[in-house]
């Protein structure tokens, strides 16, 4: 009787995820510290939907949102971007917990259903759709 069933191919799977947590937490670090290597959010870009449409297309102003955020000056941050400051924590929490899943080795369950993760997923992606629609509408009778 074995009281452990350990193979070379669980280590391999378990390397593996262990790494694509890391890589993970790199892309997410980079996203977090974003904001704070930009000069006031300018990344220098045109926007090439708004240079063809003359409105603003799904991020136009997050770069500027999420610089806004980081510098705690909150209101601002909303009238760039509604979905940057829900973005940016986001971001940071996803951070947090792939850090201490790859500081302590055991995966850090939510709590929450596959299906309600989809359902919070979608949710959101709608509520971006729609902020953007009523954006757009905006900009396009304001004129």
């Amino acid at each position: 009787m074995t009281l452990f069933r350990f193979t070379y191919r669980d280590y391999d799977r378990r390397s593996a995820a262990g790494w694509n947590r890391i890589l993970w937490s790199g892309i997410l670090l980079l996203f977090l510290l974003f904001p704070f290597l930009t000069h006031h959010g300018d990344t220098g870009q045109v926007c090439q939907f708004h240079a063809l449409t003359g409105l603003s297309c799904p991020t136009c102003g997050m770069s500027r949102s999420l610089y806004e955020f980081v510098h705690l000056h909150l209101l601002a941050s909303f009238r760039m971007h509604l979905m940057g400051p829900f973005l940016y924590l986001t971001a940071l929490v996803l951070f947090v917990k792939t850090v201490a899943e790859v500081v302590s080795g055991k995966k850090i369950d939510p709590g929450l259903r596959p299906v309600v993760i989809r359902h919070i997923l979608l949710y959101t992606l709608l509520a971006w759709i729609v902020y953007w629609l009523v954006r757009m509408a905006v900009e396009y009778f304001s004129r």
